[in-house]
């Protein structure tokens, strides 16, 4: 009887080791990846991989489990919305490119809730999304209607973009965030604006936008129901060559929450951060970069509650920072 459970006892440390190790390989798991080239995706040819990835990135719906889409290197023409749901990850790798196909003069990227309706309001239609590496080129060759944003996320929460390039967008934003909370924006290099004609539209357009959930200024993502962006950091980013580098449009509600910070920033025409009807705003250790363009403002600052500290201003041709109604 003693050798049996002496033998017994010899076995224990091995069936605890597994485990014990078993653990973190069951956490791993739970991450199922996907890449969109084992769906029919080819980033060798100019033919649509729309389809492809889209298939891909539905894998994600009606499912708590976290899933990521890889993109590898080559450049993916797209002809249609992408459409990123929850608890996902897309990320694309070192020379992937996504770009629009000839014709096609709409947004690439949005995200919608599992049964893809717009009853989804406040922060509840997305969570837990992640845009990442590569370069997303919003180029229309020959444009027919007034614009379109690059990237466009809307009654969402937990969003991350970072490492990544957002270039060449015709007439609007290259990427909006509206009615967005938890946001962050990180080593992103926004670059590119391409004019409409329409000069007292064009100079007031942002590669960032941040923006509250209405028909007039969300019309993208019902239901309108006033929903403010909150909780967003931006920092480490690069911004070139457009009106505005980050800014709100309506100020009918509160944005608050938001820090700007550790960013570069160049030939801004117009105004390089238009902070309008926020609160609580950090603006900290920015750079205005020289260049060939001269922005008009720094920062024009309609807000309350806000910390503007260590930034280096170069020039502007009107105020560097223009106050009014705030308490900085």
């Amino acid at each position: 009887m003693k050798k049996k459970m002496m033998k017994n006892l010899l076995y224990l440390p091995l069936v605890l080791g597994l485990v014990i190790t078993g653990v973190p390989m069951t956490a791993e798991a739970a991450v199922t990846t996907y890449n969109v080239t084992d769906y029919g995706a080819n980033g060798s040819d100019i033919n649509s991989d729309f389809t492809a990835i889209e298939k891909t990135l539905a894998f994600a719906k009606n499912t708590d489990s976290e899933i990521k889409v890889v993109i590898p290197k080559g450049t993916y023409y797209i002809d249609n919305t992408l459409t990123i749901y929850s608890n996902t990850t897309l990320e694309l790798q070192e020379g992937a490119v996504i770009k629009r196909a000839s014709g096609f003069e709409d947004i690439m990227l949005d995200n919608a809730h599992d049964d893809d309706t717009d009853t989804h309001g406040g922060y509840d239609r997305t969570k837990n999304i992640t845009v990442t590496g590569g370069i997303w080129d919003g180029t229309i060759a020959n444009p027919t209607k007034d614009g379109c944003n690059v990237l466009y996320l809307g009654h969402a929460q937990n969003v991350t973009v970072s490492n990544t390039t957002i270039k060449n967008c015709y007439g609007v934003h290259l990427l909006e965030l509206t009615g967005v909370k938890n946001a962050t924006v990180s080593n992103v290099t926004f670059d590119g604006f391409n004019a409409t004609g329409n000069t007292s539209e064009d100079k007031v357009k942002e590669a960032l936008q941040i923006d509250i959930v209405t028909q007039v200024a969300s019309e993208h993502y019902a239901p309108y129901d006033n929903t403010t962006c909150a909780d967003i950091t931006v920092t480490g980013c690069s911004f070139n060559n457009y009106p505005v580098a980050i800014g709100t449009h309506d100020s009918t509600g509160i944005t608050s929450g938001v820090v700007i910070k550790d960013n570069t920033f160049k030939n801004i025409s117009n105004i390089i951060l238009q902070i309008n009807n926020y609160k609580d705003v950090q603006i900290n250790n920015n750079t205005m970069q020289s260049g060939s363009v001269i922005p008009n403002n720094f920062i024009v600052f309609q807000s309350s509650n806000g910390v503007i500290s260590g930034n280096m201003i170069e020039q502007t041709t009107e105020d560097a920072i223009y106050l009014n109604a705030s308490t900085a």
